[in-house]
């Protein structure tokens, strides 16, 4: 797990204020890492993924920690060609800033898209028509898996 790291963050005086995980240099949401750690971060049934991702999962699976490394290192290995064409109409993605935390099937990949700011990374999800945004953020998510 080479991959994840932990760091903390340090308040004004110092002390040690939010532990931290960190996955090839991005911080993994606060209520991500809550969900994992309760043991809530799996699939719900078919039909909520439905509703979430308007599609039709076909064996999902939500990673664990080492898979999300893994899944980051095999995106970092890939030619940015490859994503280029997979930009859909409604979410323009930079494939270096994205972590992927599940996926729906085969070419069904769901990730965190962190923008320059530097903000609540987006999820998104890749379809046949290319990537789409299904949450502003994790929160939205968990609360829309009902998770």
């Amino acid at each position: 797990m080479d991959s994840v790291r932990q760091a903390t963050e340090r308040g004004v005086s110092g002390q040690v204020v939010v532990p931290r995980l960190l996955i090839g240099g991005f911080v993994l949401p606060a209520e991500l890492v809550q969900v994992m750690e309760s043991g809530r971060w799996k699939p719900p049934d078919m039909q909520v993924l439905r509703e979430v991702f308007d599609d039709d999962p076909d064996d999902p699976r939500f990673y664990d920690l080492p898979s999300m490394a893994r899944q980051d290192e095999l995106l970092r290995a890939q030619s940015p060609e490859v994503y280029r064409d997979l930009v859909g109409p409604e979410c323009d993605i930079d494939p270096s800033r994205c972590l992927v935390v599940g996926d729906l099937g085969v070419d069904m990949s769901i990730a965190l898209h962190y923008g320059a700011d530097g903000g609540d990374p987006r999820v998104i999800y890749l379809t046949v028509d290319g990537w789409r945004e299904v949450a502003p953020n994790v929160r939205v998510l968990v609360e829309r898996l009902r998770l």
